[in-house]
């Protein structure tokens, strides 16, 4: 079924199945990972996010210890295939955010960044066996997990879950205004608005419309900083290489291009967060909550 709660469907069932759906699809995708390994690990992570907010409803209503405890698989697959992910960030960042956003690189210069990055990935991926089976190992148990998970949850508690969600997206928000260029803040503003993103759209049929178009502008704040932290990466790397670009623009050129790329995308991203900022977290869980009771749930 579709990653969302169904109208009339009862709010434990709904999210049970979508949780577990989402966890069962990344441990499917993790199981044929050798024969489209990039893709898979990409569509699993996607599922996994998707787990990941559902849970998130939860937090509010757990104090700091449960919540860790019932977060903790989870989290533990994720982290597993983060580098292998990010290897494979790399690459798509010389693919694609530098040609889209009008960063020339000389043909030569562009081949051999791309041979490199590419033989790094795959050095990566070699070695990634373990770090596969580990996190499809806590899949299966995440998915065991669930069966009481969701028991007893209600309307009242989605609306806290929702209203906790914004309020920790706004503190990030909060935190990265302080400090622009901070990658640990600029990271759990990504983690923050993901989650919700993910969020409305598990209830956007309530009223497609309205809801579908929020969710679709912090999907669009998600992406900016998700793209940013992909140059981030980059950047990174280029900054250790010892040998200077062949034939094209140097290096340190290549590297203000960049930052200025990233510094558009935070700058973007920056005005999304606070026009979702714009209406008070709890306002906002309220009147999802009125617009579910009105469409009769």
């Amino acid at each position: 079924m579709a990653y969302r709660i169904e109208r009339g469907e009862p709010l434990p069932d709904a999210l049970r199945r979508v949780f577990v759906e989402q966890v069962e699809e990344a441990a499917r995708l993790l199981a044929q990972a050798p024969q489209g390994i990039h893709a898979a690990i990409h569509d699993a992570r996607r599922a996994m996010r998707r787990a990941r907010a559902a849970q998130a409803l939860l937090r509010a209503g757990l104090d700091a210890e449960q919540w860790a405890a019932c977060s903790a698989t989870l989290r533990e697959a994720g982290s597993r295939l983060s580098p292998l992910r990010d290897a494979q960030s790399m690459v798509e960042a010389i693919e694609g955010h530098l040609q889209e956003a009008g960063i020339e690189l000389d043909e030569a210069a562009r081949a051999r960044l791309l041979r490199s990055l590419r033989a790094r990935r795959e050095r990566i991926v070699a070695a990634g066996a373990p770090a596969l089976r580990a996190a499809r190992a806590a899949l299966g148990r995440a998915a065991g997990e669930a069966a009481s998970l969701f028991a007893g949850f209600d309307e009242r508690a989605l609306a806290r879950g929702l209203a906790s969600a914004r309020r920790r997206l706004d503190r990030a928000f909060e935190d990265v205004r302080l400090a622009p260029h901070d990658a640990d803040a600029l990271h759990r503003l990504r983690q923050r608005a993901r989650v919700h993103w993910l969020q409305l759209e598990l209830v956007a049929a309530a009223w497609p419309a309205v809801l579908g178009a929020q969710a679709a502008e912090a999907k669009r704040l998600s992406q900016s900083l998700g793209d940013e932290r992909d140059l981030q990466l980059l950047d990174g790397w280029l900054a250790q290489r010892r040998a200077p670009l062949p034939g094209g623009r140097a290096l340190p050129v290549v590297r203000e291009d960049i930052a200025g790329l990233r510094a558009r995308l935070r700058a973007r991203a920056f005005r999304l967060a606070a026009r979702i900022g714009a209406e008070p977290p709890g306002r906002f869980a309220r009147r999802v909550r009125s617009l579910r009771a009105a469409s009769g749930n």
